[in-house]
């Protein structure tokens, strides 16, 4: 590292340096002239191996990709221009033929002949000790197969353990996506945080649209603004008694589960350190702080803009809070500092010409909804910008 040199990288790490990290890594240090058709180059490759492709954006990349290499020649020494520097040429219109390359690539026979390799003892006789292990693993593997109760490779929780529980609700959002992880600690939410929380749940729940469209069109709703503090606090209200009403004379378990829901979370909460979902970990703040990894990094497309467009919000995760209902239902929630993605100048920033996202972490949205539902974030990973200081 002294001399600013990587040794030793197999032909996947060369892959995924080109098309994930290139681009960030060169940003800002060196002249626009060289970076844009190295980023150009990372894309072309990003697109090529992205799990679907459509016909009409490989032509597309076919056309563009002379003009990327017309682009290097001009900056980079004959010597960088060998037969590799060619391939790339041929690549969109094999694709074309092929589809798409994660399901051609060599990848996954490196890796199972590196299996294959390990498995020698004898070096005299190689193939003869990879038949061998070959049949013992594959014996194995049969009886372990009628061993339900034996933790074996094939029945062994994965690292990320996300599968979710036994739930079995009426309503969706009773029914926990992922799993908790790490250290926990109760504690009691305030009164404004409560509601907060509370009808954020209840906009996110499939099964209380009806109840939002119906309180919306009547004379109670009809003349409130929707979703501002006092339109939440009337729908509150006026859910809980038309669920006490419906109860009544429904005694089902979905009616059961609206009241619970319509009465509101416990004012105590479980608060956790990391929760697994969708096969990511991810970690509160305070945690990453301590850690060489990032995992705190969120974001959420919501459904509509103000222009009837999607809006991307991007965040910190601070809190994982589970919130307990009637019943022993439970709820998570994340609880994140949002960045005011709404501020061109001091915000966000976004290179439409690369897709570069630059975002100021200390200009934070100012938001009455700090809540998301764990199973609607995705993981972001935030770097420094060297363009963009600040």
């Amino acid at each position: 590292m002294k001399e600013k040199k990587n040794s030793g990288l197999k032909s996947h790490d060369c892959h995924v340096i080109l098309n994930h990290l290139l681009p960030l890594a060169l940003r800002g240090l060196v002249p626009q002239n060289i970076y844009d058709p190295l980023v150009e180059l990372s894309q072309f490759f990003c697109k090529l191996n992205s799990k679907s492709l459509s016909v009409e954006e490989l032509n597309e990349m076919q056309a563009q990709i002379p003009v990327t290499l017309c682009k290097l020649e001009k900056e980079f020494p004959p010597s960088f221009f060998d037969v590799m520097m060619h391939l790339p040429i041929h690549l969109a219109n094999e694709a074309l033929v092929g589809g798409p390359t994660i399901y051609r690539w060599m990848y996954l026979f490196e890796r199972q002949i590196k299996c294959l390799k390990s498995l020698v003892r004898n070096l005299a006789r190689p193939e003869a000790s990879i038949a061998e292990a070959y049949i013992a693993e594959e014996f194995i593997t049969l009886c372990s197969r009628y061993l339900d109760d034996v933790e074996t490779k094939h029945n062994r929780p994965g690292r990320i353990n996300d599968v979710p529980g036994d739930d079995n609700y009426y309503l969706s959002i009773f029914n926990l996506a992922g799993r908790p992880s790490g250290g926990r600690k109760p504690r009691d939410l305030n009164l404004f945080e409560a509601e907060q929380a509370h009808i954020y749940v209840l906009r996110n729940c499939d099964e209380i649209q009806p109840y939002i469209s119906e309180y919306s069109s009547s004379q109670y709703g009809c003349s409130l603004q929707p979703y501002t503090t006092m339109w939440n606090q009337k729908f509150n209200q006026w859910f809980k008694e038309k669920v006490a009403s419906l109860h009544e004379h429904d005694k089902s378990e979905l009616t059961e589960d609206l009241l619970a829901l319509s009465r509101g979370p416990l004012e105590n909460v479980t608060c956790f350190t990391g929760y697994d979902m969708n096969g990511f970990r991810y970690r509160v703040q305070s945690r990453d702080r301590h850690l060489c990894t990032q995992n705190s990094g969120v974001a959420v497309l919501s459904e509509q803009g103000d222009n009837g467009n999607t809006v991307e919000y991007y965040g910190i995760l601070i809190e994982i809070v589970e919130l307990q209902y009637l019943g022993g239902r439970r709820v998570t929630l994340f609880r994140c500092n949002w960045i005011d993605v709404f501020d061109k100048e001091h915000g966000m920033k976004k290179d439409n010409k690369h897709g570069i996202v630059s975002l100021n972490l200390q200009r934070l949205l100012l938001t009455d909804e700090p809540f998301v539902l764990a199973s609607q974030v995705s993981q972001v990973f935030f770097v420094k910008d060297n363009l963009i200081k600040g």
